[in-house]
């Protein structure tokens, strides 16, 4: 390019260059002002994330109180299942020893009426033998009066047999004394078929309390040993490595702790034998859970996965369960839980 052409055009790039610096500068001017608004907003941010933090730490302080709370409220309910469950215990302890006393009684009442009837048959043998035995040695007996004697027992005596006795009355009419006697044996043999059949029905009924007592007591063991419960999950979204809880009850028998239970999902064995266990869940999509007893496994269920729909798996297993042992039912994957028609439930039943 040729000098003179060159200046020619210099005035333009001058200008051209002046509105650029202009532009430049009111860039940087907004710039600037951005930056002291965005250094405004920090500042404003960091004062809201100092009042966080300690809000933050106010929160995790009442949280630790709130814990310690429940903690102790925990430990006063379980100080106040102690005492009555011990209450429980003494009140069966008492009521055992009632029925044992009652028996022992029943017995002593069975042998004391043996022991009665057994006195009251030698004294009827004797009144017998004495009646006869004066009869004999009185004056002017004779065979009628022997034969009417011989006839009375200790079983009956009947309206013949005293007419007879009459007319042995007038026959010994000269020995007032062994009549007088006679009269006083006599009403002893009438009096004791009735006091026998008192005490013979006395021991049928004794014998029909011991009965009913040892059915009684039969019954009581055997409801005692049977335990059983079937409850159902309700719907919800559970995450791994949960206890399922099962609250809507559908059955129980047997000494189980069903609030224990519905809250925690933990089944405690308080009588030990061999169990059946079994479970059916519903779910949306794959999940898997595990029975445990105490911390072990035993077995898995798996519920597979059909797009759009809900599917059910199911499992059983038997294990012996001693005196304080728990079983769970645990999330091994997130599940989304359908229990709306008692279709998620669990069984737990004692064999023997």
């Amino acid at each position: 390019m040729k000098p003179k052409t060159y200046f020619k055009t210099l005035p333009g790039k001058m200008k051209n260059c002046k509105k650029m610096y202009f532009e430049l500068r009111q860039n940087h001017s907004q710039l600037k002002g951005d930056n002291e608004q965005m250094l405004k907003e920090l500042n404003v941010v960091k004062n809201d994330s100092a009042v966080i933090r300690k809000i933050m730490t106010d929160l995790q302080q009442l949280k630790s109180i709130d814990e310690l709370q429940t903690i102790k409220t925990l430990q006063m309910d379980t100080e106040t299942l102690k005492s009555q469950v011990h209450m429980l215990s003494m009140k069966q302890t008492a009521r055992g020893q009632d029925f044992l006393a009652l028996y022992n009684n029943t017995i002593a009442s069975e042998l004391e009426f043996a022991k009665n009837i057994g006195k009251l048959t030698m004294n009827l043998n004797e009144t017998k033998w004495q009646i006869k035995h004066k009869f004999q040695i009185a004056n002017g007996v004779t065979d009628i009066a022997s034969d009417i004697i011989n006839s009375v027992n200790a079983t009956t005596v009947t309206a013949n047999s005293i007419f007879f006795l009459k007319e042995a009355f007038a026959i010994l009419s000269r020995t007032k004394r062994i009549k007088s006697k006679f009269k006083q044996k006599l009403h002893i043999v009438a009096f004791a078929p009735f006091v026998i059949s008192l005490s013979l029905k006395t021991l049928a009924e004794i014998d029909t309390l011991r009965n009913d007592f040892n059915a009684f007591t039969q019954k009581y063991l055997n409801d005692s040993q049977q335990v059983a419960i079937t409850s159902c999950a309700v719907s919800s979204t559970v995450n791994i490595n949960t206890v399922l809880k099962f609250p809507n009850i559908k059955y129980s028998k047997g000494n189980i702790d069903i609030d224990i239970f519905k809250t925690t999902g933990i089944f405690r064995c308080e009588v030990p034998g061999l169990y059946i266990i079994a479970v059916t869940m519903m779910n949306y999509g794959d999940g898997t859970i595990y029975v445990r007893q105490n911390r072990s496994r035993l077995t898995g269920i798996y519920v597979g996965a059909i797009r759009g729909y809900y599917t059910t798996g199911s499992g059983f297993v038997s294990t012996y369960l001693n005196t304080g042992d728990n079983v769970t039912v645990t999330a091994e994957t997130s599940l989304s839980i359908y229990g709306h028609h008692d279709d998620s439930c669990l069984t737990i039943a004692k064999l023997n």
